[in-house]
């Protein structure tokens, strides 16, 4: 792993960042006194007794020896080798107001980044570099002698890879059983998750990447990691609204947040949610669309489904060809390759698995390395040098594989052949 220095800060605020402030604090005020009034109004007896869990290590126990604020840490996604800016915000536990000059210091993996002192916005901020895949717990943490509390938060580094899909899924009424801004008013322990939504999430993790992208705004990142980790779902990066900059339009934030981790993660296919906005959002950035709901009308390409058990039958088993055209989810363009010099609008890619029966393809027998579909030659030609084919998988993962190494795939794949009581195929070199 590689170390950078913390980024440097400044702390003289300008009149954006001023008119930044005064509309969290107004945002906020007006948010407080909207959430008293539906207790006060809906449950007077429980004003008072709210034990509300939070996520570990940024609990917000009021405590007799400091002053309790909003501590919060942010997720990050990156590939191997790719530096990346870690952040976390200290604010005023009430009003919101951006605490600034306050050092912070920074912990991946169990290994100390240094000293940051916190911004004119309340961020403090740290390059890093990883260098293999996987999970990263980065522990954002005060000195001793702080006069704030809680001390410490927690984020995740997700480090990945372009060869999985990643499934990018809304929270409220998609994978938590509740509706937007109705988290308010209930304890986490009390706000149950979609039917059979934590077992089949953690099925599709196996094959996909996942991500929570949610327009709640980020004074609620601690408290919503902690149902997530209370109901087991997969540790994935949580991207949330800052209400203060981006936009309030709850689409056009999902719009703009797509394209944007589009721009570095291409295998970004799949999107989740349970609003026409999250339709427009996925299908504006070239995702396919799921949406939990019963509409009448939804926007074009859109899959409607009724829960999660059927997300999972048409992600594990995609529809037939003729289902994809009928519906218009796929066209003539999609069975061309982008990166050949195909003018011709002959099909570049080859369909290796049309002989394979229902049974094989049965979750519970599926041979990971059987192949269904793969480029032809001369799909990916740079300096008159074939570099690789994308191959497609029984599995339905895609992995790119170079050249040299192709015919080795292919024998594996007749070698299951041989297994199956199937045909062996050619060597697939054309």
């Amino acid at each position: 792993m590689t170390l950078e220095q913390p980024v440097a800060n400044q702390t003289v605020k300008t009149p954006s960042q001023r008119r930044k402030i005064i509309r969290r604090v107004l945002f906020t005020i007006g948010l407080t006194i909207g959430i008293t009034a539906g207790y006060v109004l809906l449950f007077p007896s429980y004003i008072g007794n709210r034990n509300a869990t939070t996520h570990p290590g940024a609990t917000g126990v009021p405590t007799a020896d400091g002053m309790e604020i909003s501590f919060t840490g942010f997720d990050q996604l990156a590939h191997v080798g790719e530096e990346v800016v870690l952040k976390t915000k200290l604010e005023t536990k009430l009003i919101k107001n951006d605490i600034d000059d306050e050092p912070v210091l920074c912990r991946v993996a169990g290994r100390e980044l240094g000293e940051a002192i916190t911004d004119e916005e309340g961020f403090a901020t740290w390059r890093f570099t990883p260098e293999q895949t996987g999970d990263y717990e980065i522990i954002f943490h005060l000195p001793d002698t702080t006069q704030y509390r809680p001390q410490q938060t927690p984020a995740l580094l997700a480090v990945r890879t372009d060869d999985k899909p990643i499934i990018v899924s809304d929270l409220d009424h998609t994978i938590i059983d509740i509706k937007t801004y109705q988290f308010f008013l209930h304890d986490n322990e009390k706000i149950p998750p979609l039917p059979h939504l934590p077992e089949i999430l953690q099925e599709l993790a196996v094959d996909y990447d996942i991500i929570y992208l949610t327009a709640r705004d980020d004074m609620y990142v601690n408290v919503t990691k902690n149902w997530l980790d209370m109901h087991h779902l997969p540790p994935a990066p949580l991207f949330v609204c800052d209400l203060s900059e981006d936009p309030v339009d709850q689409g056009e934030f999902k719009t703009q947040a797509l394209k944007k981790l589009k721009e570095n993660w291409p295998n970004l296919t799949i999107g989740i949610g349970d609003k026409i906005h999250d339709a427009e959002a996925y299908i504006a950035n070239d995702m396919t669309a799921y949406i939990i709901g019963d509409y009448d009308q939804l926007p074009e390409k859109t899959i409607q489904v009724a829960g999660w058990k059927e997300i999972r039958e048409l992600l594990k088993k995609p529809p037939d060809l003729n289902t994809l055209l009928e519906n218009d989810l796929i066209g003539p363009e999609d069975l061309i390759c982008p990166l050949s010099d195909n003018i011709t609008g002959e099909i570049s890619y080859i369909y290796r698995g049309s002989d394979l029966p229902n049974d094989v393809l049965d979750d519970n027998i599926i041979p990971d390395e059987l192949i269904l579909a793969y480029d032809k030659m001369g799909n990916h030609i740079h300096n008159n040098v074939e570099f690789s084919r994308n191959v497609l998988f029984a599995n339905y993962s895609v992995r790119r594989i170079e050249s040299d190494d192709f015919a080795a795939i292919i024998n594996r794949d007749n070698e299951l052949r041989r297994e199956l009581g199937l045909p062996e195929k050619p060597d697939g070199i054309r």
